[in-house]
């Protein structure tokens, strides 16, 4: 059977589930549903969050993690404190965050694909957030938009993969799949925002992000139409990092900084994610673009991973060795350990494959600026040099 007649036959099994009502969705997270209902009570304490957090260990890690990133002065270690300081709707954000994050960081053929869905609703999220003041959003309302627009595709994804199970899916470029599922993403997505009982305002976010930039819609879903196209640009611009923003003339410049630093607040969110990496997969490799590289040899550090030996750096990339694998379309924060100074920056893990030494991973930079930048173009300037020395 070729692909086409292949995709073709998913897609029917993919409608009739949902007709039947058989499409795996998962619940609304339970713990964000109970701290919604104590937040509606304009009597609630903050000792009843605390009793609702406390029971996921995780969550509440997230939450005093989250209270001492986002705050100066004193640290605050216990869960009532740290509540305390960043206030319920951002409680509820981490809730439902962690909670749906099972789903999209889940390995499976489809694993890298659907990780790097998630991994741009974290991102959109935050960086929704971010911009709504400006430009008349409610910022709560911003952040849930963003996390959930593309929730849809993430379930096409887990469903086009429990029908994997049953036959062979096809081996398929990476933008081949996108498409496939972007033709019943929006469908499932109000499937899903009417399961959950999600406001209107994100219900047309869902139906209608994926139009052009050009048609009218709600302040809200053209918010979340600029957040992905922000996203988009930050990807295919890995070097030139937030700068590349300048293409867009909705963005102010102290907003590109700012969303430099939003970006580096949801990797370190994300660290927190056990991402799962694939045995098998149906994304037919595809080659990268030829660029020049140049060797270099420094130690890579990856929080909980043994250490990786840098191999190669390009202007949009560099390559690392070692025994762990990473997952593809997820961001890792990694420290660079060159000299002078060792760069700490967030990355956006392109591939991850066996070799004799372990697995050879490639990662690009992700939302380069200020200081970052400046020591990451020193140090492909210093590799090349070096280089140039050589011959």
């Amino acid at each position: 059977m070729n692909a086409s007649a292949s995709l073709a036959n998913i897609e029917q099994a993919l409608v009739e589930r949902l007709r039947a009502n058989k499409l795996r969705i998962p619940p609304y997270p339970a713990v964000a549903t109970k701290l919604e209902k104590i937040a509606r009570d304009p009597r609630h304490t903050i000792a009843q969050l605390a009793v609702v957090a406390a029971q996921d260990p995780a969550l509440a890690a997230a939450v005093v993690g989250r209270a001492n990133s986002a705050a100066s002065g004193r640290p605050v270690t216990t869960l009532a404190e740290s509540l305390q300081r960043i206030g319920v709707e951002q409680v509820i954000q981490i809730a439902l965050a962690l909670g749906l994050g099972k789903t999209g960081t889940a390995g499976g053929p489809l694993g890298a694909m659907r990780r790097n869905t998630w991994r741009c609703a974290l991102v959109a999220a935050r960086f929704a957030q971010e911009l709504a003041t400006k430009r008349g959003v409610s910022a709560d309302a911003a952040y849930l938009a963003g996390l959930l627009h593309d929730f849809g595709a993430v379930v096409v994804t887990a469903g086009i993969e429990e029908i994997g199970q049953q036959v062979p899916l096809p081996m398929l470029p990476e933008a081949q799949w996108q498409a496939f599922v972007a033709k019943l993403q929006v469908q499932v997505g109000m499937v899903i925002a009417a399961r959950w009982n999600l406001p209107e305002v994100i219900a047309d976010v869902i139906a209608h992000h994926h139009e052009p930039a050009n048609v009218a819609a709600t302040p809200l879903t053209q918010l979340i139409k600029l957040v992905d196209r922000v996203i988009a640009i930050l990807d295919r611009s890995p070097g030139t990092g937030v700068a590349a923003l300048l293409e867009l003339p909705e963005i102010a410049t102290m907003e590109r900084y700012a969303l430099g630093a939003a970006a580096q607040e949801v990797g370190a969110q994300i660290a927190s994610f056990s991402a799962a990496s694939e045995t098998t997969t149906a994304i037919a490799d595809q080659a990268r673009p030829e660029e020049e590289a140049w060797p270099v040899s420094f130690e890579v550090t990856v929080p909980r991973h043994d250490a990786y030996a840098a191999s190669t750096i390009s202007p949009n990339a560099f390559e690392m060795i070692g025994k762990d694998a990473l997952a593809p379309g997820w961001l890792v924060e990694v420290t660079l350990g060159c000299m002078p100074a060792p760069i700490k920056l967030l990355a956006n893990v392109k591939s991850s494959e066996p070799c004799p030494q372990g697995h050879r991973v490639v990662v690009a930079p992700f939302a380069l600026g200020g200081d970052v930048k400046k020591q990451w173009l020193a140090l492909l300037d210093s590799a090349r040099v070096s280089l140039e020395d050589v011959a």
